[in-house]
């Protein structure tokens, strides 16, 4: 962690803010000497910085991608094993009385 340094115009007198970062900054230093030593004792390596050119190579190869096959989407018959039931003049039974909507970009189309 970057080390915290404040210039002389912050009061000596101490006000809430200045006592938080003192508490901030202790906690900060000690949890960067704990990490420390966790990262000695299990051997972990920190990755090595990337430069700019690199990021950028990186991303020249992310869009060079092949495009993503587009997903078929099942017919409506799949989805809704009991559509027969629901469709119109086909009731067999008279307490059915239902009509379902589908929400698609601020439009009601009917599913069946």
């Amino acid at each position: 962690m970057a080390t915290i340094i404040y210039s002389k115009s912050v009061s000596p007198r101490g006000n809430a803010k200045t006592r938080r970062q003192a508490r901030r900054r202790e906690a900060a230093i000690e949890r960067d000497s704990l990490c420390g030593i966790i990262d000695a004792v299990f051997g972990a390596e920190c990755k090595p910085a990337q430069g700019r050119v690199d990021k950028a190579i990186g991303t020249i190869e992310g869009k060079m991608k092949p495009a993503r096959t587009e997903k078929v989407q099942p017919s409506a018959g799949q989805c809704l094993p009991n559509v027969a039931i629901y469709a119109a003049g086909h009731r067999k039974c008279e307490n059915i009385t239902c009509r379902g909507t589908q929400k698609f970009k601020g439009k009601s189309i009917p599913l069946i």
